[in-house]
């Protein structure tokens, strides 16, 4: 898109990127009127999309954070409810095609590893391994687990873009693209 570097998200805390036009010192700027479709492939679903080999942690953080916000925003599950045998975890469970016990210690050790820690937690699974030669999203030996990021991804992408009521999140509202006019 031509002039695409003028366009710019606000992160700073004080400046929140739901920030009402010319609140950032210096500058005077305008909502930049962007579809949503565009913002989420530009932000998220491209990004995602494109990962691939090394870069399957990265791609399994972004995918749960994604199917985490489905989850909670679309599904309307709150945080004491991803419990053993729970509804967002048996929704899950249909999601990945796996018994609701393997989905419950992925989202244990998968997501609250990734999430918190950068790498899943040593908790349920004795050992795990990540492949795009695995034929299912994720499988479950034992005391091991197998995961195909790719699939995974592809799983989420199917589920999250489709859904435009997800990202109407009151706690979380999206962010605003602005653009800049000139200084102020």
């Amino acid at each position: 898109m031509a002039g695409e570097s003028n366009y710019f998200t606000v992160y700073d805390p004080t400046q929140t990127g739901i920030a009402p036009p010319g609140s950032v010192r210096g500058t005077e700027m305008v909502e930049h009127a962007t579809p949503l479709r565009d913002q989420l492939e530009r932000w998220y679903f491209k990004p995602l999309r494109e990962m691939k080999g090394a870069q399957a942690f990265p791609a399994m953080i972004l995918a749960i954070i994604l199917i985490e916000k489905w989850l909670r925003v679309s599904q309307g599950y709150g945080d004491g409810e991803f419990c053993q045998g729970s509804k967002p975890v048996r929704e899950l469970a249909r999601l990945l095609e796996v018994e609701p016990d393997a989905a419950y210690w992925f989202w244990q050790d998968w997501r609250n590893g990734l999430l918190h820690r950068a790498m899943p937690k040593a908790g349920h699974f004795d050992g795990y391994t990540m492949s795009a030669d695995y034929k299912r999203i994720i499988e479950v030996d034992g005391k091991h687990i197998r995961v195909n990021p790719w699939l995974f991804r592809d799983r989420v992408l199917e589920v999250v873009s489709k859904d435009r009521d997800l990202w109407k999140d009151q706690e979380c509202p999206l962010a605003k693209e602005f653009m800049v006019i000139g200084s102020l």
